[in-house]
């Protein structure tokens, strides 16, 4: 569980979310995964208008490219989160009442992980 969550946490590290941000309106949309010396390419314009809801007689677009830091330390927390509750989970003792708690927090923990991931890909 230990090596699953370190795993985890470099995968996290290596592959951090980014996201495309609209200079002129502050909108932003998710980029998704990507390795972390090489951030995604900017789209053509007509599919960046798309991606931003944008007319054509709107202002034009000024996207960037950015990582996702709020994301970031979000996954951080939520990997700590996991990893901590199954380490502990992996002694195995302890009352009932706390394994039953820690499982739990490991579900609630999962569910937290995936709607992030949810947040990025959609």
């Amino acid at each position: 569980m230990v090596v699953a969550g370190l795993g985890l946490w470099g995968l996290s590290e290596l592959f951090p979310p980014w996201k495309y941000l609209d200079g002129m309106t502050s909108a932003s949309r998710s980029a998704g995964y990507h390795f972390y010396k090489s951030p995604p390419p900017v789209k053509s314009p007509e599919e960046m208008m798309r991606l931003f809801n944008r007319r054509d007689g709107d202002l034009p677009l000024s996207i960037q490219v950015r990582r996702n830091y709020l994301q970031s330390y979000a996954q951080r927390i939520v990997l700590t989160w996991l990893a901590l509750n199954a380490f502990i989970l992996s002694f195995g003792r302890g009352s009932l009442l706390l394994r039953v708690l820690l499982w739990m927090f490991l579900a609630f923990g999962g569910v937290a992980g995936m709607l992030l991931l949810c947040r990025v890909l959609v």
